[in-house]
């Protein structure tokens, strides 16, 4: 090659650069990200047919005259029942409490109640004491017997097929206790247990009318810093329950103060066990918010466009959505683009805010963070 035609291919691909250059910078201008970084997430709810699936109230923190609460099995399950509850879980503690069972609230029909004639799925539970933390026992007939122990408890409930959550864990989440003991109250001790337990599903981060979601620990503030520790190891779902002692209307008792959702092909006990297990639900309370009035908020839809980035949430009766990663407010508005929006980390959930109380999204899990091809 000559000299002079290796002068004229060097200006021919210098002019193709500068093209290039020229076509990125228009496309920026025209407002096209180019070289953005592109997120993909787990859409939880991808699943769900919004249009033709169900949606069922569920409280799975729910005791009796049997263990420490004022009503019979009968009474709590016609209360549920008469506002519209459509899944529901005795969990009467185990005898490890001071006022307790030796074996689980269960099956209805041993307390007078049938649950196929009143249209209600129940599910079989208990809550066990596993010093001081108080441990959910669900879709087993586990009677406990943990004396105290987190080990026993939790192998108790692995070994009856059963599924387990963390009640209330900002009442032992606290300053105090931290102190008192920061091996066994920290955050490192609620990973653990979760590292450690398959079947540990979740925890509630909203109990009767939000008894430890305020002050400098609080459930949610625990929950935001377990999946922040855990992801992408594994997903923590979250809980809105009762923890109802009497069959009375809040505020004098606690039946209806806050719920789950659960999003359902069919009101039966495998379809409910499956959503809660692949966090198919979303939860609302009416006492996250000073002074409600009104319905809390619905959600409508959940829609990921993959193409455009984004998640758009839509429901009823709300005012406002804000979007939360690692516990921090990152974007306001139904759509967020997790492509642009800052400040995403390893996950983003959403929170719909109304006069009548809020609903709570689970989390999007973001899986991988690239280059643009």
């Amino acid at each position: 090659m000559s000299a002079r035609t290796r002068i004229v291919l060097l200006i021919i691909s210098s002019c193709i650069a500068g093209l290039l250059t020229i076509g990125e910078s228009m496309r920026s201008l025209a407002g096209e990200q180019v070289h953005d970084p592109v997120r993909t997430v787990r859409n939880l709810y991808e699943a769900v047919d919004w249009q033709t699936f169900g949606q069922y109230k569920a409280n799975f923190h729910t005791h009796t005259a049997r263990s420490d609460g004022t009503g019979t099995p009968a009474e709590m399950i016609d209360a549920y029942h008469d506002r519209g509850y459509s899944v529901l879980a005795i969990t009467d503690h185990d005898y490890s409490h001071q006022q307790a069972s030796d074996q689980v609230t269960y099956p209805w029909t041993d307390y007078g109640r049938d649950p196929g004639a009143i249209d209600i799925v129940a599910v079989p539970g208990q809550e066990i004491y596993t010093g001081p933390h108080d441990l959910l026992s669900l879709f087993n007939t586990y009677p406990g017997k943990g004396r105290g122990s987190e080990i026993l408890a939790m192998a108790g409930v692995s070994n009856n097929g059963g599924l387990a959550v963390w009640a209330h864990p900002g009442q032992y989440h606290s300053e105090y206790f931290n102190q008192k003991n920061p091996e066994r109250f920290s955050l490192k001790w609620y990973v653990d247990s979760y590292r450690k337990n398959p079947h540990l599903i979740g925890m509630e981060v909203i109990n009767q009318k939000d008894r430890f979601g305020n002050g400098s620990y609080n459930d949610r503030m625990l929950w935001d810093q377990v999946l922040t520790e855990l992801l992408p190891t594994k997903m923590v779902w979250g809980f809105a329950n009762d923890d109802s002692h009497n069959r009375y209307d809040v505020p004098g008792g606690m039946v209806g103060a806050s719920w789950n959702v659960l999003l359902l092909p069919e009101l039966t006990y495998v379809a409910v066990r499956n959503a809660v297990e692949a966090g198919q639900f979303y939860f609302v309370s009416r006492y996250t918010i000073p002074d409600p009035r009104g319905e809390a908020p619905t959600i409508v839809a959940i829609d990921i466009d993959e193409t455009a980035q984004s998640i758009t949430v839509t429901g009823k009766d709300y005012d406002s959505v804000t979007w939360i990663s690692e516990g921090r407010a990152i974007h306001t508005g139904e759509r967020l683009e997790y492509t642009r929006t800052q400040g995403i980390g390893k996950y983003v959930r959403a929170v719909l805010t109304g006069p009548g109380g809020e609903a709570f999204t689970q989390p999007f899990e973001v899986l991988e963070m690239r280059q643009a091809d």
